[in-house]
Order: structure tokens, then sequence, then C-alpha cells
């Protein structure tokens, strides 16, 4: 009885999982492309100094997929070009795996080896950045002075409007004295 459990285990084991076998497909095959253009957006998306949003797609060089127990995968050989890549004017060659949740549709990155920038292009982009949230911190600061100093001007006027209405309301007129 326990072999044929095991055996049965084991049938099930395979039958979930199936043979799990790379298969080619065409480059230009929608969902490659789709894969690809993922690969390069989320590249993109995720460069800290934001030299990477210069990265675009040249070409797929070759395409497999593989379904596997929880998502199904697109393996890509892709080239990326920028005028900033250490090897430009050149292509930089990847091996990328783009997988795609069986349960949601959601998509995964795998990149073998990031794309190497120049060094000196880095630095610069670094600056550029670093500018601009200098430049957004100093907007965000007015906007707030300028708001508090309204708000400022605004009581001050409140309170002049309550002071010179409640002395009006308190002090009566005084008699005028005749000199006769």
């Amino acid at each position: 009885m326990r072999s044929f459990v095991a055996f049965l285990l084991v049938g099930l084991i395979l039958l979930c999982n199936g043979s799990h076998s790379e298969e080619e497909i065409d480059v230009n095959h929608p969902d490659v492309q789709m894969a690809a253009e993922f690969a390069v957006k989320e590249l993109q998306r995720i460069s800290n100094s934001g030299i990477y949003e210069t990265l675009q797609l040249k070409r797929v060089l070759s395409a497999k997929t593989k379904p596997s127990s929880f998502h199904f995968n697109y393996i890509l050989d892709i080239e990326l070009v920028s005028p900033h890549l250490v090897v430009a004017p050149e292509a930089s060659k990847h091996h990328v795996v783009v997988m795609k949740s069986i349960t949601n549709g959601k998509l995964g990155l795998a990149i073998d080896e990031f794309p190497k920038m120049k060094e000196a292009d880095v630095e610069d982009f670094w600056l550029i950045k670093r500018d601009a949230h200098m430049r957004e911190r100093d907007e965000s600061f007015a906007a707030m002075e300028r708001k508090m100093m309204e708000k400022y001007m605004a009581l001050q006027e409140e309170d002049n409007s309550a002071t010179t209405g409640s002395r009006e309301s308190v002090v009566e007129p005084r008699p005028v004295k005749s000199e006769l």
C-alpha cells in the first residue's frame, strides 16, 4: 500500500509540474516583444540616478518560454543601447527572464548582469537628480512659507478688527467740555 501511495505522489508531482522544458519561440512574437519591452521599462524604472532611463531595446536575439509551477517564463537574450553605455555605440547584450504570474498575470524581471554605464555619465545624472531635488525642496519650502505668511496675516487682520471692534463697543464717548 505504501509503495502505491508513493507512486501516486510521484505521478501527481510530475503531472502538476509537467516537463517544464524550454521551448524556442519566434523573437517577433507579440508576447516576446511585450516581455522585452517590460524588461526595458523595468530597468528604466529602477534606475537610482536616472541613467537607465536612456536605455532602449535594440532587438531580441533569442527567445524561449518555460512554464513553471507559479510563473510562465520568457527567457530572452536582448541587446540594449544607450549613448551612456560603457560599450557605446555598441549594444550591450543581456540574458533576462520575464516571469508572468500564473495566478494574477503580474510581471517580474530577473537579469544576469545590469548594463554598465560610463562612470562620468552616472555622476552627471546624479548631479542633475540632486539639483532637481534641491529645486523641488526649495519650491516646497517657499510654498509652505507663503501659506504660513498668509495665515499669519489673516490672524493679524482678525486680531486688529477684533481689537478695534471691542474698543468701539467698550469705550464710551466722553462729553466735550465747553470753555464758556
